[in-house]
């Protein structure tokens, strides 16, 4: 049977909520702080949303579907992981959610990753998404005040 292990991460923005939302949610922004990921999305809940992006020389595919979306706080998917040619990753399947939460002179984005295979591959994904909210907090900053 197989182990379940889930990570979570949080960092503040010093920027408005809805700043914070767009740059989760908009193709264009994702793609300046998350791995020069392209994202298409329904943007609906039950409908398909992508991202396809390049880690360390290999071009993978996240393919899911939305199963929470409630603007401008939530948004959760389900993934399944593909490499280029199309095959799926072993234990590439995770549940995903990212809740932007207001906090005083800004507000607090937290990623929830679940289904993570075993320890080791959920604290590697820890570390990445420690990474990308480093990336976001950077991007955040560097748009003018209330974009």
């Amino acid at each position: 049977m197989q182990s379940v292990f889930e990570i979570e991460t949080s960092r503040f923005m010093p920027v408005p909520q809805e700043a914070a939302w767009r740059a989760l949610i908009d193709p264009e922004q994702v793609r300046q702080y998350m791995f020069g990921a392209q994202v298409e999305s329904s943007g609906v809940v039950g409908g398909p949303i992508s991202y396809r992006y390049e880690w360390d020389g290999k071009v993978f595919f996240d393919r899911g579907t939305i199963t929470a979306l409630e603007p401008p706080r939530l948004l959760a998917m389900t993934v399944a992981r593909e490499t280029d040619s199309g095959q799926a990753v072993p234990d590439g399947y995770n549940t995903l959610m990212f809740e932007v939460r207001h906090e005083p002179g800004g507000c607090r984005v937290a990623v929830r990753q679940g289904n993570n295979p075993s320890q080791e591959l959920a604290d590697r994904s820890k570390q990445n998404w420690d990474g990308v909210l480093d990336q976001l907090e950077r991007f955040l900053k560097s748009l003018p005040e209330h974009e």
